[in-house]
């Protein structure tokens, strides 16, 4: 019995792994805003929390710093990933018509890659954006019968595409021979669609 009271009393003193795992948002000295889990002490900087809202409420924004852009200032926020095929390649157009390194990055499929492989895919799609004319095309495996016929087939779904084509601009004359396309590959990850060399 008094094995099972001291454990007791053991779990209600430790703190609990949630607490410990709060994010913290704090504000450094010089402006900068610092994301832990540690007290915003601990690095000379104050906490910027939001005062906590009646229950009911919206959470409020945290107040702005001066010379802090506003929200809207960043551009469109994506609240999803591409969940077919069909939805990343509507998002790179429009991307690619953008030339929009940033959003071409949020489409790329970066699981388990180290910062040096990923400072040379950075600049590979930096070269893909900055040659884009804004098209491209889902490639599809040439024994992809439904999706070559689908009238044929109107019960079978359509295959999975392998790759996304882009041709690269072309801005020279008619003697000029047109540069060759870059193909990237296509995979699905966590249920949505990525792009990948």
């Amino acid at each position: 019995m008094r094995a099972h009271l001291g454990l007791l009393l053991l779990a209600t003193l430790l703190p609990s792994a949630d607490a410990e795992a709060a994010v913290r948002r704090c504000i450094a000295a010089d402006g900068t805003t610092i994301y832990t889990d540690r007290p915003c002490e601990h690095f000379d900087a104050r906490d910027s929390a939001p005062p906590s809202e009646p229950e009911g409420n919206a959470p409020a924004l945290p107040p702005r710093l001066p010379g802090e852009s506003p929200l809207s200032a960043y551009g469109p926020v994506h609240a999803d990933c591409a969940r077919t095929p069909e939805a990343l390649l509507f998002t790179l157009r429009r991307t690619l018509e953008h030339r929009d390194i940033n959003a071409l990055a949020g489409l790329y499929h970066w699981p388990g890659m180290g910062r040096f492989s990923a400072t040379t895919v950075m600049n590979q799609l930096e070269a893909l954006a900055a040659d884009s004319d804004g098209s491209a095309d889902l490639i599809y495996p040439d024994a992809a019968f439904v999706v070559h016929d689908p009238q044929a087939y109107p019960d079978l779904p359509p295959e999975d595409p392998i790759g996304v084509r882009l041709p690269a601009f072309h801005a020279g004359g008619l003697s000029e021979a047109a540069p060759d396309a870059a193909t990237l590959r296509v995979v699905r990850h966590a249920g949505c669609w990525w792009l990948t060399f």
